[in-house]
């Protein structure tokens, strides 16, 4: 359960927004070093919805150690930050954290 610092069960909004914050910034982090893994398409072109696209399009198995890849970040970016953290960048932004009850 996510709490304010109140102690107060968070809105669904802030928590919305964290998650947002969350996938902009994984998205930043994974879809500027995935460039080089896909040559062909433009610079203005990118945008994760467009990588996963070409991914789907272009399947091989290049493509597939990229998609475990994506996969594995965002397991670990969540996983790693809440165990040690109780929160990810998303949540420190809203001042929300994970408390076990």
């Amino acid at each position: 359960m996510k709490i304010t610092k109140e102690g107060m069960p968070a809105s669904l909004f802030k928590r919305g927004l964290a998650y947002l914050i969350d996938i902009i910034l994984i998205s930043f982090v994974v879809v500027i070093p995935m460039q080089s893994a896909f040559p062909s398409m433009e610079i203005n072109e990118w945008s994760l919805s467009k990588l996963i696209e070409t991914m789907e399009r272009d399947m091989n198995g290049q493509t597939i150690i990229v998609a475990l890849t994506i996969g594995l970040f965002f397991i670990a970016y969540w996983s790693i930050l809440e165990y040690l953290l109780q929160q990810s960048v998303g949540k420190m932004v809203m001042r929300l954290r994970v408390v076990s009850t």
